[in-house]
């Protein structure tokens, strides 16, 4: 399965490279073998032995990232101009929010498995509210 993956850094985001299978992948990080299927069915963001982070675009066909949400990351990890513009307590906001729609969403899944078979529950309504739909 072919990997396209971008590399992260302050400097910017590269353009994309692209690797023959999962494994030619894990070499160039210097990750065991078994590394990338783990991280790209958990997460999109894969990283080096050294550190650098590498945002997996594609798996296969299979697309994990979109060019928006690879924005949205640099933009919150890595532009310090950015960050500097937020006031602590809008910080302290964002965090709490993220965290509590990432403990709605574990219990939804654990409960339900599924969004669709969790709609009108009070947990999906709960969602909604959080996502502001």
């Amino acid at each position: 399965m072919e990997i396209i993956a971008k590399k992260i850094t302050k400097e910017g985001i590269s353009k994309e490279r692209t690797f023959g299978n999962a494994l030619l992948f894990d070499d160039f990080l210097g990750r065991r073998h078994g590394y990338t299927y783990s991280t790209y069915t958990h997460e999109r963001f894969a990283s080096s032995i050294d550190g650098t982070c590498y945002a997996i675009i594609y798996a296969g066909k299979r697309r994990i990232i979109t060019d928006q949400q690879l924005d949205d990351y640099y933009r919150d990890n890595f532009d310090a101009a950015y960050k500097s513009k937020w006031s602590k307590e809008v910080l302290e906001r964002r965090q709490r929010k993220h965290r509590r729609l990432s403990t709605v969403l574990r219990k939804i899944n654990r409960k339900y498995k599924y969004l669709t078979q969790a709609e009108g529950t009070p947990e999906f309504k709960e969602l909604q509210k959080l996502l502001g739909a």
